[in-house]
């Protein structure tokens, strides 16, 4: 099973990607939580 170097650098700037917009992602989804928590 041979991965080209192409794939492999999409792959490493997916991870990349994911990991930097992660942070802000579950910042995003505690925001939302906080919101309805005042309609609980």
């Amino acid at each position: 099973m041979i991965i080209s170097v192409s794939a492999l650098a999409i792959l490493v700037k997916v991870a990349f990607a994911v990991t930097v917009a992660a942070p802000f992602i579950l910042l995003f989804l505690l925001m939302k939580d906080n919101k309805r928590k005042t309609l609980w």
